[in-house]
């Protein structure tokens, strides 16, 4: 933390500084200085897709989850390769009972990487609340194929 602090103070326009530092604050659960943090990240560097999904997942984390689904959205839009932050917004999407999004999120991080069983799980809940059991299940079966515990559970739960 201090040599975050120190790399701020010496270079004030150190983007990498307040990244870091933000993370190192969310651990301490200082979210608000954390957000701060990310927030002087993105002023600096409007294109720092990291620094918006940082700040997007504390946002998730305090469930401020407009907030958070419009930092992911950001992310994503400066980095379209960005399969954590397709992720994390799908998470958010589910919270919010905005399943449909959910779904084209899980998706999208699924495309781009097609083993994230997480994912798979995830999108797999959405499509169960959906009122889609047969698509839920296929999506559970496959992340339970690729070692995920809870879809296993759920695929038990659900589908059997």
């Amino acid at each position: 933390m201090a040599d975050f602090s120190k790399a701020v103070e010496l270079n004030p326009n150190n983007t990498k500084a307040y990244n870091n530092r933000g993370n190192v604050l969310a651990k301490m659960k200082k979210f608000d200085l954390a957000i701060a943090d990310f927030s002087k990240a993105i002023e600096l560097n409007p294109n720092n897709s990291q620094a918006f999904f940082n700040r997007g997942t504390i946002l998730d984390y305090v469930k401020k989850y407009d907030l958070a689904i419009a930092d992911f959205s950001k992310a994503v839009s400066i980095d379209p390769g960005f399969t954590q932050a397709y992720y994390s917004r799908g998470k958010v999407f589910v919270t919010e009972k905005r399943y449909e999004e959910a779904i084209s999120s899980y998706s999208k991080a699924i495309g781009l990487k097609t083993d994230f069983a997480a994912a798979y799980y995830g999108r797999g809940l959405a499509e169960f609340y959906s009122g889609r059991k047969e698509a839920a299940c296929k999506d559970l079966k496959q992340a339970a194929n690729l070692g995920y515990q809870q879809a296993t559970d759920a695929f038990l739960q659900i589908c059997e």
